[in-house]
């Protein structure tokens, strides 16, 4: 997930299918450089789109490839 401003549609999208299947959401954002609105502006927008869904926000500072790889292992 990222700050563009598709995001709130690809949220919308996550949110959609998750009811759907009863499912979770996990928004992952890793932040390459200090954006500490964007990041808090992401916040706010999950906390909207995904309310009533369970669903987590983790964000981390780091390399985004390397950290997707990372995650996506775990």
């Amino acid at each position: 997930m990222d700050t563009y401003p598709f995001c709130t549609k690809v949220l919308f999208e996550a949110a959609s299918l998750a009811r759907r299947v009863d499912g979770e959401v996990i928004v992952f954002y890793v932040i390459n450089i200090v954006e500490k609105e964007a990041v808090e502006q992401l916040g706010d927008r999950t906390q909207k789109l995904l309310s009533d869904i369970r669903h987590q926000l983790i964000s981390i500072n780091a390399s985004v490839s390397k950290e997707i790889i990372r995650v996506a292992q775990d």
